[in-house]
């Protein structure tokens, strides 16, 4: 009887958890996976928070998915002497820390963009409001608007 009771409140901890902003944001199959091994492992809800943030900076820096990294260090520790969550959580985070220690590097993929060089208009108005805008020449980007 109490141990439905306590699976009930962890279903409810995973369901609320499941509504906060920065997991909706994961693809469905890493949500899937959080969700199993929250249920498997009996993560908190820190741990699910440290591994969803976790799970979108390894996708963010195209490093292997945090299902991978998950699945390679709990195959390193297959016996099983009651701390295995807390180690795997330990080396994901030292993991983590390393790759957020390092230098950013950014490899776009992306093509050179340049933009269009336009041509400086002049608007010579007879008009004793409006004056040309002072910025305007051929090397500065401008609206060519008339200013008060």
């Amino acid at each position: 009887m109490e141990s439905i009771e306590i699976n009930k409140n962890y279903e409810l901890k995973l369901i609320s958890f499941s509504r906060s902003k920065l997991f909706r944001s994961l693809d469905n199959h890493l949500q899937d996976f959080i969700t199993t091994t929250g249920e498997s492992y009996r993560l908190t809800f820190q741990e699910l928070q440290q591994l969803t943030e976790m799970a979108i900076d390894f996708e963010m820096w195209v490093e292997p998915s945090i299902v991978k990294q998950w699945r390679k260090i709990e195959a390193k520790h297959l016996s099983g002497n009651g701390n295995k969550k807390k180690i795997i959580l330990n080396e994901l985070k030292q993991l983590w820390f390393s790759l957020k220690a390092t230098p950013s590097m950014y490899n776009s993929d992306a093509p050179h963009v340049r933009s269009i060089v336009r041509k400086v208009k002049n608007n010579t108005l007879q008009n004793d409001v409006f004056g040309e805008c002072p910025v305007a020449s051929e090397k500065t980007v401008c609206c060519n608007l008339l200013t008060i």
